[in-house]
């Protein structure tokens, strides 16, 4: 399970900057109008968590806030073309508005906003959660862009199914083709590499279920 509350911390501090900062947001006299861009559908539950975690934070920092919350349901289409189309009405939804911080979850979201934020948004703070490496993303310019990267444990992992079970000679990773499954990808095989040569490794990409479980 995804570790939310190492980011909550980070959300806390992000929050207390800009509030404190530039933007002199005060708990007393503002109602701030903060946006939550969440990479997937409502109902899966990292979004779940990702809006709980987000309300928790802002009900300690202000007495009333507004909190805009877009689901892009990235895991149904994440095409240049849909990408396209959501800028498109992204652009009318937004247009009018003004926020004071925006907080996006996952790396679609990040994607998305790197490349259209100044346009949809200008130079409105961006906090960014669940991103899995930045390696994927290019930051070099990007001004106002904050966040937290999540790192897999597989080393860690690996050992522990190790030390209970030493005959172990086949390891299994099972990823999609998204930005997520290719990060993991490269990063357990590297790891891989690295430390269990020995082991055979094996990579399963864009599997059903089905096919997993005949596998």
């Amino acid at each position: 399970m995804r570790n939310i509350w190492k980011w909550l911390m980070v959300f806390t501090t992000m929050v207390a900057l800009v509030t404190g900062g530039t933007y002199a947001i005060s708990k007393e006299d503002s109602h701030p109008n903060i946006l939550l861009l969440n990479s997937y559908h409502d109902g899966y539950v990292w979004s779940n968590q990702t809006k709980k975690g987000v309300q928790d934070v802002l009900n300690v920092h202000f007495d009333s806030y507004t909190l805009r919350i877009e689901h892009m349901d990235t895991k149904n289409n994440s095409s240049e073309t849909y990408m396209q189309a959501l800028f498109d009405m992204y652009r009318v939804k937004f247009g009018k508005d003004k926020f004071d911080l925006i907080v996006c979850a996952d790396d679609n979201a990040l994607k998305f906003l790197l490349k259209y934020s100044k346009d949809l948004f200008d130079d409105t703070p961006v906090f960014f959660c669940g991103v899995n490496t930045l390696e994927a993303h290019n930051l070099e310019g990007a001004k106002n862009f904050y966040g937290v990267v999540e790192k897999s444990s597989t080393r860690s992992t690996i050992e522990v199914a190790l030390r209970q079970n030493s005959n172990i000679e086949n390891i299994y990773l099972i990823v999609d083709d998204t930005i997520t499954g290719r990060s993991t990808k490269n990063d357990v095989t590297r790891e891989m590499t690295t430390y269990y040569p020995e082991l055979n490794f094996e990579i399963l990409e864009n599997m059903t279920i089905g096919q997993i479980e005949s596998f």
